[in-house]
């Protein structure tokens, strides 16, 4: 629906704009220019973007965190994005005025929003294999309770057991064939136990390894995380070294610019007059790195 309110109103905009005209010029409007047709589409709001970026990050945000319960979630916003990447490309193309370029550092605010994002999402899948899927009760029982490390018996060792006649007088059964027992999946004591009904000791045991795992797996993503960073930085090296040799040249030629002036006027660069014979003129240059030094010209 997003995608169909994107591409009918700029068309709606321009049918606008277009019967806005008088209806002579309208009917000249094979012959206009290229720059009359131009100025008769829709103009690019300075916040056209915002809402481009605001359905990316909601897109990303849903793809990520909750991608543990719906993995195809990834493919299904892949394969929208290509249909939305023509279908932009044509919106701005022919329903739009041309933009006015701005030179921007990065994306901005939104870039802290994706990282954000990014990094709840490691929570919420955390705790989502944790505690919603049978991975850790799987791991618990073939480790703890299974004697040949196997899952032989999982599925009845996890359904705790109730007994019928411990409904209320009300909500007993009517049926002369009603079961005397019925199972349900949860970690419970027996009826017939001391306390029954209540968390058996491996409902613990499986709550501390849920937990337990929360922790691991952030602390895996983070470490995956940072060794990305550090395989593929944002800035290459070639790039941080170039821009440092250029920040040192800068700083030479302002220095010998400085001294020059200086030794014409007969001033060092403080603006003291210099003594005739030995006269030291004192800058301030930059060392290799961007790291002032000083140094002293004797003329």
């Amino acid at each position: 629906m997003n995608t169909v309110l994107e591409m009918v109103l700029p068309l709606l905009y321009k049918w606008y704009n277009f019967l806005t005209v008088g209806e002579g010029l309208r009917e000249a409007y094979v012959n206009w220019p290229r720059w009359a047709k131009d100025f008769r589409l829709v103009n690019f709001d300075p916040r056209g973007l915002f809402p481009e970026y605001l359905e990316m990050v909601l897109q990303y945000g849903f793809v990520t965190i909750f991608v543990a319960s719906f993995p195809l979630a990834p493919f299904f916003a892949f394969l929208n994005n290509i249909f939305e990447m023509r279908l932009d490309a044509n919106k701005l193309l022919s329903h739009f005025r041309r933009p006015i370029p701005q030179r921007v550092k990065d994306i901005g605010v939104w870039f802290k929003i994706l990282d954000s994002i990014g990094k709840l999402a490691v929570i919420t899948n955390a705790f989502i294999i944790a505690f919603t899927s049978n991975f850790i009760p799987e791991l618990v029982y073939r480790h703890v309770v299974s004697d040949r490390n196997s899952l032989d018996g999982f599925l009845d060792y996890s359904l705790a057991t109730f007994k019928v006649a411990d409904y209320p007088p009300h909500y007993h059964p009517d049926s002369p064939t009603a079961p005397d027992y019925c199972r349900y999946p949860d970690y419970r004591q027996p009826p017939d136990s001391p306390t029954p009904y209540d968390y058996a000791p491996i409902y613990w045991h499986i709550l501390a390894a849920r937990l337990a795992f929360v922790v691991v797996f952030e602390n895996v993503v983070c470490v995956i995380i940072m060794f990305i960073k550090w395989v593929i930085p944002d800035m290459p090296f070639r790039l941080q070294e170039q821009i440092r040799r250029e920040a040192y040249v800068t700083n030479e030629i302002i220095v010998e610019q400085e001294l020059r002036r200086a030794r014409e006027g007969g001033e060092d660069l403080s603006g003291t007059p210099l003594r005739p014979n030995r006269a030291r003129r004192r800058y301030r240059g930059a060392s290799w790195g961007g790291q002032p030094s000083k140094g002293e010209v004797e003329v």
